[in-house]
């Protein structure tokens, strides 16, 4: 924006508030007073000014009931990012609600992702397949991949996805939120088999230690020891020998019973 094209805007932005009737009860600012004052903190800021009149502007319009995301990202762009950084985990440590699940995904975004990654989530979201999912990963290192598959899941299951289809289309990034679907008993032992028989043979027996639960969250308990023997005897292929880390959770929940079999069975992690 041009200097005279800033103040020009500046100008009518503030004759127009002029023409508004001051509120007797800040409460009362109606919606056409909150954007006519961000306009001027934003013709203010672009001059080159301080952001004081932009960030009280953004502020008041989110406490009014405005999208907490856009005072966020104000606040981290120009003036105290720890700041907006603070304020978002206190609002994702509040009440669990949709706004404080966004803020969560806005705050463990990495900074650096292509302008276009939140619209080809979008496009992901509207039909998902594993290719879309993989592609949002393209470049990504090990250590940024857990947020990032955090935040697929959660808006693949926002647009009403079931549980096993979010499971087919993301389990090729294998993190807590891949394991999380399992965990909540959505997915069937079928499916988590079905990725087994994809992965590479190192991983297989984590797969399939992961189909034992759900096997046993789904109460079919002999398939559960059975998947389980699988398990060790695809890690002892490998010269590996040993259980899955889902034997352990399938002991802790086991009542003795069923311990017994484990243990009759050469499964019990003991």
């Amino acid at each position: 924006m041009e200097p005279g094209d800033r103040s020009r805007a500046s100008a009518a932005a503030r004759a127009a508030l002029a023409t508004l009737p001051a509120p007797l009860d800040a409460r009362a600012t109606t919606p056409e007073r909150l954007f006519l004052e961000r306009v001027v903190g934003w013709v203010r800021r672009l001059a080159g000014g301080p952001a004081d009149a932009l960030l009280t502007a953004e502020r008041v319009a989110w406490l009014r009931g405005g999208d907490a995301l856009v005072y966020l990202q104000r606040l981290r762009d120009h003036g105290d990012p720890a700041e907006a950084d603070a304020l978002a985990r206190a609002l994702v440590e509040a009440a669990p609600s949709e706004e404080a699940a966004r803020v969560r995904r806005w705050l463990e975004a990495p900074d650096d992702l292509p302008a276009d990654w939140a619209a080809r989530l979008e496009q992901v979201a509207a039909a998902p397949t594993r290719e879309g999912v993989a592609g949002l990963f393209e470049g990504v290192d090990e250590a940024r991949a857990e947020p990032l598959l955090r935040r697929v899941v959660e808006r693949l299951e926002e647009a009403a996805h079931p549980p096993e289809e979010v499971f087919a289309v993301c389990s090729g990034v294998l993190g807590s939120a891949v394991l999380g679907l399992v965990e909540r008993g959505g997915v069937s032992p079928d499916a988590v088999l079905e990725r087994a028989r994809r992965a590479a043979p190192e991983a297989r027996p984590i797969w399939t230690g992961l189909a034992a639960r759900a096997a046993w969250l789904a109460n079919d308990r002999f398939r559960c020891l059975r998947l389980l023997r699988d398990a060790r005897g695809e890690a002892a292929a490998l010269g590996a020998p040993g259980l899955p880390p889902s034997a352990e959770r399938i002991w802790e929940d086991a009542d003795e019973a069923f311990r017994a079999l484990m243990r009759r069975a050469g499964v019990a992690p003991e």
